[in-house]
């Protein structure tokens, strides 16, 4: 196991099972917490979810698209439960977020982006 509780993309390639969607969700937050700690580091303006080519935050009841560097494999046809657990786990995991992190632009975005598509889903 990875950080934050995520296993890594060896173990889940073995994994003959769908993947579920709080772990995709999960995959997904660490990439934008990975990104953000990268953009800074370099000095780079990078603060929106806009400027990626997927959607990764979209607004309930869509399905995300996951970039083929976070997930190369064919996902289940997601469904709404997929979906929630989906904004679930990317929720918690950008929560965990500190320091600067947890206020960059593209973290918060994509937080009260995910965060919305939850309530909503419950609503």
């Amino acid at each position: 196991m990875t950080t934050l509780g995520v296993p890594n993309l060896q173990e889940l390639s073995l994994a003959p099972q769908p993947l579920a969607g709080k772990v995709v969700g999960e995959m997904v937050g660490k990439e934008i917490l990975r990104v953000s700690w990268i953009a800074k580091h370099l000095g780079v303006e990078f603060d929106v979810l806009a400027d990626w080519d997927d959607e990764l935050c979209p607004p309930w009841p869509t399905a995300p698209r996951v970039p083929k560097h976070i997930w190369p494999f064919p996902l289940p046809e997601p469904d709404l439960d997929w979906v929630r657990a989906y904004h679930l786990g990317m929720s918690l995991t950008l929560t965990q977020a500190e320091g600067w992190q947890r206020y960059a632009p593209i973290v918060r975005e994509a937080l009260e982006k995910s965060t919305r598509a939850l309530s909503e889903s419950i609503a």
